[in-house]
């Protein structure tokens, strides 16, 4: 067998997939070896040479997560790629805990399977190549660093899950009511005569409903966008002004200095929410004619600033807040929970800048190459 090449064992009950697959392999220059089962697969001898699993979840008798923990049990390290048609985030989060190179979910592209097959094969050597003792620091290390990243992955789940609910209550109860009710007083209004003195006490209030309706709206759309927030965070906060049709005057602009680097994605969710609100205020209440958002990314950390020239803000409001508003309490416990610092510079008809500076919070190496649920590509 050349340097380039490399043993992968194909373990998936279903006939065809395992075939399928182990025909894929072979089809890269690489030898592979298909079983149907986790059993057979610890039941044979293997060679030690540069090898890994592609694992199927769902087998009979010992599920692939399984064969997982009895291969770490018994101090064998080989990586391993998990297979899954019904994959849910605790179950990706347990099997990188374990250890997993990856988990991808079917149906899944021919391409990058081969990728993460010859990336483990890669790091089957280079771990096999160092002495012992640095081979156990490095994998403690990462999974320390793994281990900690899945307990991100898992709270940022759980507190998805509960925005989500808190949106469909808002949408079923609140906003449900308010557009009743502005329906039933549209029609009143509307049967009045145009001369009429209750008409024009009423257009204003009706009005006021509908922009509490539209920031309701609004409201709704910031808890439950996380469900189809890109991964960009310049591309998901730049997409905040669509949601506003009375922006077309705004001079809008998005600036990005230094090299954008990914974010952990429990940060990089505070620093959405957190540059959201702030878009949202300029656009609805500064009255700004022009508003900039400048992401800058400098050494180890990241600073966003967001500014309009709009009206401002009042002293005792920048302070302590507007009774019954909870936005720039908000933006500050957000800041807070991430390690970072929130300023807030304003006044009076001069505009507002609000500026995030979060010390750190981009992924390593080792976490963007490992810590992955790949979804399916169809």
């Amino acid at each position: 067998m050349s340097d380039t090449g490399g043993l992968v064992y194909v373990v998936d009950d279903d006939l065809s997939v395992r075939e399928g697959v182990a025909s894929l392999i072979r089809s890269a220059g690489l030898e592979a070896k298909a079983l149907a089962s986790g059993q057979e697969f610890l039941a044979i001898p293997r060679p030690e040479i540069p090898s890994c699993l592609v694992l199927d979840v769902d087998l009979p008798g010992l599920s692939g997560l399984d064969v997982q923990q009895e291969l770490v049990r018994s101090g064998v390290h080989i990586p391993i790629i998990f297979l899954t048609g019904h994959g849910d985030i605790p179950m990706s989060v347990r099997a990188i805990q374990a250890g997993a190179a990856d988990f991808l979910t079917k149906p899944f592209e021919g391409g990058h399977l081969l990728d993460v097959v010859r990336r483990c094969i890669g790091e089957y050597r280079k771990y096999n190549r160092q002495p012992q003792n640095q081979l156990n620091d490095k994998l403690m290390q990462e999974k320390l660093c793994l281990q900690d990243e899945a307990r991100s992955a898992v709270s940022f789940a759980v507190r998805l899950e509960e925005r989500n609910r808190i949106a469909r209550e808002l949408h079923d109860t609140l906003l449900q009511t308010f557009l009743g009710a502005l329906c039933h007083l549209g029609v009143a209004v509307e049967s009045l005569p145009p001369e009429s003195q209750v008409k024009s006490k009423l257009d204003p209030i009706l009005q006021v409903m509908e922009q509490g309706i539209e920031e309701g709206r609004n409201a709704i759309e910031g808890l439950r966008s996380p469900d189809s927030r890109p991964s960009d965070l310049v591309v998901a906060l730049s997409a905040v002004r669509r949601e506003f049709s009375t922006a077309h005057g705004v001079d809008f602009r998005v600036n990005v200095v230094g090299q954008q680097r990914p974010l952990r994605p429990a940060i990089q969710d505070e620093i959405y929410r957190i540059g959201r609100e702030a878009l949202v205020n300029a656009f609805c209440h500064a009255a700004a004619k022009r508003i900039e958002l400048e992401l800058e990314y400098v050494g180890g950390g990241l600073t966003m600033r967001i500014r309009d020239d709009g009206c401002g803000m009042d002293p005792q409001v920048l302070d302590t807040g507007r009774k019954g508003h909870w936005g720039l309490t908000g933006m500050r416990e957000r800041a807070a929970r991430i390690g970072g610092l929130l300023k807030i510079f304003s006044r009076p008809t001069a505009g507002t800048e609000i500026q995030l500076s979060v010390p750190s919070g981009f992924r390593s190496n080792s976490e963007n190459r490992q810590l992955q649920v790949t979804r399916p590509l169809i």
